[in-house]
């Protein structure tokens, strides 16, 4: 059995950001998008639930960070996020951590994420 994660965050390397957020758009039901600096955000709202949806182009060195405040996407954890956004943009450099994080983590520790790229899936450091 698959944990489903609370939020979901991945990171794209330079994608074309209006092109990432047209297909989220499509995919995820959003309203429409609204830029508040360096960020857009949209929102997914269902019956009973809303969540934000944020991406913030060049949030580490040229990668993008898609953030999902609220799991109500259809993908249970950031790699299955991670995978379904490399299919989309196949060129392109996603990654996500292999777990969920949590502030007792110390920043120190050398941690391994998952890299996926045309659909291939490898264990990487960031660094």
């Amino acid at each position: 059995m698959t944990y489903r994660f609370p939020d979901l965050e991945i990171y794209i390397r330079a994608p074309d950001v209006e092109q990432l957020a047209d297909r989220l758009e499509t995919v995820l039901s959003l309203s429409h998008w609204e830029q508040e600096g360096p960020l857009l955000r949209a929102r997914i709202i269902n019956e009973s639930s809303q969540a934000d949806v944020v991406l913030h182009d060049r949030a580490f060195k040229n990668y993008c960070s898609l953030w999902v405040t609220q799991n109500l996407t259809p993908w249970d954890t950031d790699l299955a996020l991670a995978e379904w956004a490399s299919n989309e943009f196949p060129a392109l450099d996603v990654r996500c951590s292999q777990s969920g994080w949590s502030e007792q983590e110390s920043l120190d520790e050398r941690v391994k994420w998952y890299r996926v790229r045309a659909g291939a899936v490898d264990e990487v450091f960031w660094d």
